[in-house]
């Protein structure tokens, strides 16, 4: 319900699907006690028409389609994609979890179940419609108070349900109202199942919260998009450690990268949130996605790598702060003279500059041209040590005083050679750029 999203309640959909109704002849004032009860409203349909299509109908579903994901919609997906969380499942009929996972443009390893006729798409993270999806028959969609109190015994939801409310940890999160699939599933599993449940909730003293009883471990006063950053910062402060030990193992690797650094390696990204932080690996490793996840151990070393090279930077300028972007690019505001503002690209050993440069070139194209990159500071090229100074690829020569390609010229900082170059060396080399 939470912006941009913007639904109403299911009571607000059925009042209206009710007026629509009685308006087109379909019902009669006084058919339906409760119009404020989607299960009642459907019963009473289903009753008069032998199916439930006629309420169906009059639903939003195109706007359930397109729904745009709220903030806690992408930090779900974004957890998906990192393993943070094992399933998502909705209760709702929107797309809103499919539509932020296209916006994050990573959905390999995420998949949907929009119904029992999908599970075998079921995989080791999955968004589940447990009632099904506004893509499935609406005949079909999970709506009348006898499915939702009995029906589901010994069908797809009782089998679903039992599978993840046996995890570990189970979060009920925008659960006002009972659905018995899920509290009875629960009082079954207590005593079979070590698990844990927390109910997330501004109301505490919810019909939802009664069902459970006993059943449940704890109440979370938060809404739906607060608890989601709650988590999402637990899972960035992991992030940011394990690229502690990413620097600390290239120390060992290489010791002399030990005596460079002059504080935290992870300084800059102190105060970054999640999908900040999977938006800058995705442009900084020239993937093609949104967000990217934090990955193994040889990601975290390529992202380190860069991060010991904008210590360097930073030292040499001797500037007074560094600020991230949201297009991945660092602000480095120097003690005296203007700020500097530099990309990051890392070759992982597989790409030459002039690859890279054709990724950045191509990132760029999408971009305002006050966002886009010009400096590019650059780690695991696999030709760092050929002399490309004045040169933006290996195919053409920049011109900066070209009016068309002048805007597009790149000029790369390869770490490699910086690192163990003298202070002075580093920051006349920056100078003669930024002139």
């Amino acid at each position: 319900m939470e912006q941009p999203t913007g639904f109403e309640s299911g009571s607000h959909y059925s009042r209206e699907a009710h007026r629509r109704l009685v308006a087109d002849g379909l019902l009669k004032r006084g058919d339906c006690n409760d119009p404020d009860d989607l299960s009642v409203l459907a019963d009473v349909v289903y009753a008069k028409h032998g199916s439930q299509v006629p309420l169906t109908s009059r639903l939003p579903k195109d706007s359930w389609r397109t729904a745009r994901p709220n903030v806690g919609h992408l930090i779900a997906a974004a957890l998906l994609i990192e393993g943070a969380l094992r399933h998502v499942i909705s209760l709702n009929y929107d797309l809103a979890f499919q539509n932020a996972l296209t916006e994050l443009g990573n959905r390999s390893e995420v998949t949907f179940v929009e119904g029992p006729d999908e599970h075998a798409k079921l995989s080791a993270h999955s968004i589940i419609y447990l009632h099904r999806s506004v893509n499935q028959n609406e005949e079909d969609w999970v709506l009348r108070k006898n499915d939702l109190d009995t029906e589901w015994r010994d069908k797809w939801e009782s089998v679903i349900a039992a599978a993840n409310l046996s995890a570990p940890i189970v979060i009920f999160v925008g659960l006002g109202s009972p659905a018995n699939v899920l509290t009875e599933s629960v009082a079954r599993l207590t005593t079979k199942a070590n698990s844990s449940y927390f109910l997330v909730d501004r109301n505490q003293e919810s019909k939802f919260s009664e069902a459970l009883g006993v059943n449940l471990t704890g109440s979370v006063g938060l809404y739906w998009g607060e608890f989601m950053q709650k988590l999402a910062e637990r899972v960035t402060t992991e992030h940011l450690h394990h690229l502690t030990e990413a620097h600390e193992q290239l120390a060992k690797d290489e010791p002399s990268m030990a005596s460079l650094q002059t504080r935290s390696v992870t300084a800059p990204l102190e105060n970054i949130d999640l999908l900040k932080l999977g938006s800058a690996r995705s442009t900084w490793l020239l993937e093609t996605s949104k967000y990217t996840a934090e990955g193994d151990s040889a990601r975290r070393q390529h992202i380190a790598h860069l991060l010991l090279g904008l210590d360097r930077l930073k030292t040499a300028l001797s500037a007074t702060s560094v600020e991230l972007d949201d297009h991945g690019r660092f602000k480095v505001n120097p003690a005296h003279g203007a700020p500097m503002v530099v990309g990051m690209a890392h070759g992982k050993g597989l790409n030459s500059w002039a690859g890279i440069s054709t990724k950045v070139r191509n990132r760029n194209e999408g971009l305002a041209p006050q966002n886009r990159t010009g400096i590019v500071m650059v780690a695991g090229a696999t030709n760092s040590n050929v002399d490309l100074s004045g040169v933006d690829d290996l195919i053409r020569a920049s011109n900066s005083g070209d009016l068309i390609r002048g805007a597009d010229t790149l000029f790369p900082l390869f770490v490699d050679e910086f690192l163990h170059a003298p202070l002075s060396e580093v920051a006349a080399t920056i100078d003669g750029i930024m002139r």
